[in-house]
């Protein structure tokens, strides 16, 4: 590693929740993170900032330990041509059944895992990365704020979802590491399963929020009723409000016992009047997301993607 150029990083040359682009290494030239790890909060950075980081003054490609989704050809063959992916139909649901790289999770991806055997708890690990046929590389499973003990061998059940499918597959905790952060290791899968969601990512919810129109300075109490990652349904007192206004939306999600605020830029689509169960005339609107920067817009997929998955549980 002599030959290695290195430059010091500060932290604006690191986005968090984004996977690195390039390996980083201590002052002791030694690799501390391979290209495609995900810093995911603004802490575990200050930590690694403090220690000193250093990343090549020129770097082509990707870390071999890191491998990233194949994207498919436009005109791909389909699996009766190719003898890859194989599915099973009915009326009701289509399942394929893909290799994990297939799948098209990236890092930064919520998995859901559960215990093959005992405790029927569900633990939501971040995907780090993974190396095609080794293993899967995932944050550490907590609780309440405290790493749980994993045994090697540990049989889990995971759940993920991407795009219009949920995946299902099963896996086995490999290794524990600890340093520079906790994570771990799976098992990778002997196969995915695969099947489409319909309907689009939205969720019925009931989440206090603020509306403040464009130019206002104070925000109008109101309830979110429907969450999506590009819009949301609201319902509030009667004001005026007309199709095409300019808004800001501000409200709060708990994502792993953090309460992280979303003030968001939007359009009002729609406006509907109707009785509230009290009696009172009210509002509801239709209203689109402008702009979210990407940090953001990854954890409310997060939070819509959880709550999906716990739907895909209860119907199973």
């Amino acid at each position: 590693m002599s030959s290695l150029h290195l430059r010091p990083l500060s932290k604006s040359d690191v986005r968090v929740g984004a996977p690195l682009p390039w390996p980083v290494y201590n002052d002791k030239r030694q690799l501390l993170l391979r290209a495609g790890f995900v810093i995911e909060t603004s802490g575990q950075l200050e930590k690694l900032i403090m220690g000193g980081l250093f990343r090549p003054r020129e770097h082509h490609g990707h870390d071999p330990y890191v491998t990233e989704p194949k994207p498919k050809a436009p005109n791909a063959p389909g699996p009766a041509a190719t003898g890859g992916h194989h599915k099973a139909h009915d009326k009701h649901h289509e399942v394929q059944h893909l290799n994990f790289a297939e799948t098209g999770l990236a890092p930064g991806a919520s998995i859901q895992v559960s215990l093959e055997h005992g405790s029927a708890d569900r633990h939501y690990l971040r995907l780090i990365g993974f190396l095609e046929k080794k293993s899967i590389i995932v944050s550490h499973p907590e609780a309440d704020g405290h790493l749980l003990f994993v045994k090697d061998g540990t049989s889990y059940h995971c759940k993920a979802f991407h795009g219009k499918r949920v995946f299902d597959f099963h896996a086995n905790a490999v290794r524990t590491y600890m340093q520079p952060f906790p994570y771990l290791h799976l098992s990778y899968p002997d196969k995915v399963s695969s099947m489409a969601v319909r309907g689009s990512h939205r969720i019925k919810t009931t989440i206090i929020a603020a509306l403040t129109l464009d130019g206002a300075h104070t925000g109008i109490p109101c309830t979110i009723r429907d969450l999506g990652l590009n819009g949301v349904q609201i319902h509030l007192p009667m004001m005026d409000c007309q199709p095409e206004a300019r808004v800001h939306v501000a409200f709060r999600l708990t994502i792993d016992d953090e309460k992280l605020l979303f003030e968001i830029p939007a359009v009002v689509k729609r406006t509907h009047k109707f009785i509230s169960d009290a009696g009172f005339e009210s509002l509801e609107l239709g209203v689109q997301f402008l702009e979210m920067s990407p940090e953001r817009r990854r954890l409310l997929e997060i939070h819509i993607y959880r709550h999906l998955l716990a739907i895909s549980d209860h119907h199973n």
